[in-house]
């Protein structure tokens, strides 16, 4: 019959090929094959592959650097290093301090004794120059002090030689005062016992006075002093038992 399509064969199965069962899990898609070498593919079934992954531990975190493994240097805080670097020079600051401070407290000590010396040598150059002044009056002094003396034992004063002796009295002692103020002492050693620091004796006269031995008998010459200082020995004569 014209237009009639011709009926499809069936086909027959061959004995000899096995029949695959559609569950069969190795039938799916492959995720691994073995070495390239190999002349057969393995096929892995997916499903296995998954339930391998899901079912495997998960690695523990490591607390560290193994035993074999050196651990990294953590790199310096500029911070920290700042402030060691401040630490530093405070201390060179400090050093040179106490440095300057020793050598102050030395200068000062220095200065002192400069000072202390100072002062004695002007003490001693003022001694001098007022001994020295002193010095030139011993000998008008005694002039005067002769002259005085020697007016009172004249006879028969008027009253204009009186009148004229007691302005020289006066005048002796004005001058005597001045001195005094000086720090001039005048002392006349008669009766006292000889002290050759004091007295220079330029002759003894004999006594029957036990006493008098070894006394200043008679001063023939005052002495002068400044202080301790003994600007002028008296002259004197000593008085020996008989």
């Amino acid at each position: 019959m014209a237009g009639k399509k011709p009926k499809k064969q069936r086909q027959k199965p061959n004995p000899d090929t096995p029949a695959s069962t559609p569950t069969d899990p190795w039938d799916g898609p492959v995720r691994g094959t073995r070495d390239a070498d190999d002349a057969e593919t393995v096929r892995i079934p997916v499903e296995v592959i998954n339930d391998l992954v899901e079912n495997s531990p998960e690695p523990e975190p490591s607390s560290g650097p193994g035993p074999d493994v050196d651990p990294v240097p953590d790199a310096p805080d500029p911070r920290d290093m700042h402030i060691s670097n401040l630490e530093f020079r405070l201390a060179e600051s400090e050093q040179l301090l106490e440095q300057t401070r020793a050598a102050y407290r030395k200068r000062e000590k220095e200065m002192e004794a400069t000072r202390a010396r100072l002062e004695r040598d002007r003490k001693k150059h003022l001694e001098r120059s007022r001994t020295a002044l002193l010095e030139r009056i011993f000998e008008p002094m005694d002039n005067l002090s002769r002259s005085v003396a020697s007016a009172g034992n004249w006879p028969d004063k008027d009253e204009r030689i009186t009148g004229f002796l007691g302005g020289l009295e006066m005048v002796e002692r004005q001058l005597r005062d001045r001195m005094e103020e000086l720090g001039l002492v005048r002392f006349d050693p008669t009766g006292e016992t000889f002290d050759p620091h004091l007295h220079e004796a330029i002759s003894t006269v004999p006594v029957k006075d036990k006493a008098m031995d070894g006394k200043v008998y008679s001063t023939w010459e005052v002495g002068y002093r400044c202080g301790d200082i003994v600007l002028r020995a008296a002259k004197v004569i000593v008085g020996k038992k008989a």
